[in-house]
């Protein structure tokens, strides 16, 4: 997207909740200022509105967190002397990366799936406390657009 699409995605927002905004053109995922994923409205197949892992693999980065956070654990050994290579104490940051990759991969989020002629978009809506709140706004999308989202 130029910035020049992005102004004017920016000026004519018609409806806007938790990062996702719809305008007559286009469905954006906006973070902070910058639009990071923007879809045409006549590109649009279907819409879905999903409650399901963040993440496209989550399984897969659970385990590359598991295994990321046994590397990390080498350190801690090295710490309380079980193994003798002190220099190790280094990849205590595998631990973290491990922990955070673990919780990522886990973690569930309400999102739209952007039905696309040549695929799917994740349009991810940004800390949604109240569910009823999001489904009353796409209710309102569905009013203004005239476009079906499937709950």
């Amino acid at each position: 997207m130029t910035e020049t699409e992005s102004s004017t995605v920016q000026e004519s927002m018609v409806l806007e909740y938790k990062g996702i905004g719809f305008t007559p053109r286009r469905i954006v995922e906006r973070n902070g200022k910058k639009v990071s994923v923007s879809v045409a409205w006549d590109e649009v197949q279907r819409l879905r509105l999903m409650y399901r892992f963040q993440s496209r693999h989550p399984f897969l980065q659970i385990g590359i967190g598991i295994a990321l956070t046994a590397v990390g654990t080498i350190p801690l050994l090295c710490m309380i002397g079980w193994l003798p290579y002190n220099y190790f104490c280094s990849m205590l940051l595998f631990l973290l990366l491990g922990g955070w990759a673990m919780w990522d991969g886990m973690r569930r989020r309400f999102y739209l799936d952007v039905a696309l002629p040549n695929g799917h978009k994740r349009l991810v809506f940004q800390n949604v406390s109240d569910p009823s709140e999001l489904l009353s706004f796409l209710a309102h999308v569905q009013e203004q657009f005239g476009w079906k989202i499937h709950a």
